[in-house]
């Protein structure tokens, strides 16, 4: 059972007590429980960390065992981590309800793909809907890959960030000296978020 998010965990489908209890594929498998948090909005689940040993395969489960997402080889091809030459590693990036409960199934491609894995569990949170400097709130538009008005100068000596929402991308960091003037307009990009 997962704790809490994020998660990560190593271990091993090639001992004698793991099976194939999930039908998806035919090699022996692990499940994990987790529940989302109230401001959950996706999962990364990810085996490319250079720890496992195996052609991966995930799936994320409901509670009524339908098939929520699942991967084989990392889509986006951005797994730096190869095996026998080849992009073998699992990412699997899917949108999720809050509060809850799924099971990821973390599997091998063949009866022969298992062993040693590494597999890390990231939780997003809703994309911002205003800006903060230091947790103040600003008002501004912004937008994914989009631009930021500024209404007030925001003098940055330090390195401030613009943050909203929760998990690894959703924040806009501005490198110290940067000073935006009243009406000034800057790129942002926060990871897919609208």
């Amino acid at each position: 059972m997962v704790s809490s998010l994020p998660y990560a965990d190593t271990n091993n489908t090639a001992i004698p007590c793991v099976t194939n209890d999930f039908v998806g594929q035919e090699s022996n498998d692990l499940i994990y429980q987790l529940t989302t948090s109230a401001s959950a909005d996706s999962l990364i689940i990810s085996t490319c960390n250079g720890v496992s040993e195996f052609d991966t395969y995930l799936y994320l489960l409901d509670t009524l065992l339908n098939v929520i997402g699942l991967n084989d080889d990392d889509p986006t091809g951005t797994c730096g981590f190869l095996l026998g030459g080849s992009n073998r590693f699992s990412i699997l990036e899917v949108d999720v309800d809050p509060n809850t409960t799924y099971y990821l199934v973390v599997d091998g491609w063949s009866t022969s793909s298992q062993g040693n894995y590494a597999v890390d569990i990231t939780e997003i949170g809703p994309c911002p809907s205003s800006l903060a400097v230091d947790g103040t709130p600003i008002s501004g538009t912004y937008s994914a890959s989009g631009l930021v008005t500024s209404t007030a100068i925001i003098l940055n000596p330090n390195v401030v960030t613009f943050s909203g929402g929760t998990g690894p991308g959703h924040g806009v960091e501005l490198q110290g000296g940067f000073e935006v003037e009243l009406g000034a307009e800057f790129e942002a990009n926060n990871d897919g978020c609208p």
